[in-house]
């Protein structure tokens, strides 16, 4: 089992497209391959700074969905909506 963490900084005045973007998303990740579960927090100090953790069978699973026709448009709309580049890192025991 692994952990994928998501650091994201939403532009200002975005947040609202970029909850509704990851409302798509999680919808999608539900019928994904070892898709496990998801949560995404918001920074108490700073709203606009989003972090997603997700949990994956295997490193594998999280490759196919990664690499996945409908992961890769979503991103591209969130990637709009970002001050820069999203951060990802992948954790295992």
């Amino acid at each position: 089992m692994i952990k994928v963490i998501i650091d994201r900084t939403v532009a200002q005045g975005l947040e609202k497209h970029y909850d509704h973007c990851l409302k798509k998303s999680a919808s999608l990740m539900d019928t994904a391959t070892g898709f496990l579960g998801s949560e995404t927090l918001k920074d108490i100090n700073n709203p606009s700074h989003r972090v997603t953790v997700s949990l994956w069978d295997n490193v594998q699973c999280w490759s196919q969905w990664l690499q996945s026709d409908a992961r890769r448009e979503l991103h591209s709309q969130i990637d709009q909506l970002l001050d820069h580049e999203e951060r990802v890192v992948v954790l295992s025991r």
